[in-house]
């Protein structure tokens, strides 16, 4: 039997370190889990509809005294709890005051400057769209001249005429 599960976990690689010996399903074992919560017995039976009726032994070695004092404690608890709550609200609103108005004031210098940024780049584009214009009208007239030049330098002697004119010369 030894072999088998060797040769079985060495063909497969899975090494078995501690297999279920038990036949329990997993109902029979949640079954068992739940039979070994302990049961609650409350400290104040009802007795009006008869659930509680059964036994109230632990009910009467609670004196009414501590019980009175514990409830007391636990109050002032929830009393001091709700204080330290209503205290961490009023700060959280106040932060959040403080922080829609600190990012109110930021969206109000950005847009300041938005609208400063607006205003330049619309001087730019409009400076730029002048000096294109101006550099077409140049172009266009440095196109007109050339041809003159040069139907006027062929009309000079050889020995004076200068090299011909283009675009591309210095």
């Amino acid at each position: 039997m030894g072999n088998e599960t060797s040769q079985s976990a060495s063909q497969s690689n899975i090494v078995v370190v501690n297999a279920t010996k038990s036949s329990e399903t997993k109902k029979e074992t949640n079954e068992k889990s739940v039979t070994k919560i302990p049961k609650f017995k409350p400290l104040i039976p009802h007795s009006a509809s008869g659930i509680g009726s059964a036994d109230h032994s632990g009910l009467k070695q609670v004196s009414p005294i501590a019980l009175v004092e514990l409830i007391t404690e636990y109050e002032e608890h929830l009393k001091q709890s709700s204080d330290i709550v209503c205290n961490e609200q009023t700060s959280l609103s106040r932060d959040i005051k403080k922080t829609d108005n600190t990012v109110a004031a930021i969206l109000g210098v950005c847009q300041k400057k938005q609208q400063v940024y607006s205003v330049w780049s619309t001087s730019i584009q409009t400076s730029i769209r002048d000096i294109n214009t101006s550099l077409s009208n140049i172009q266009k007239i440095v196109d007109k001249i050339i041809p003159l030049v040069n139907e006027l330098n062929a009309h000079l002697p050889i020995d004076e005429q200068a090299a011909p004119f283009s675009q591309n010369s210095p």
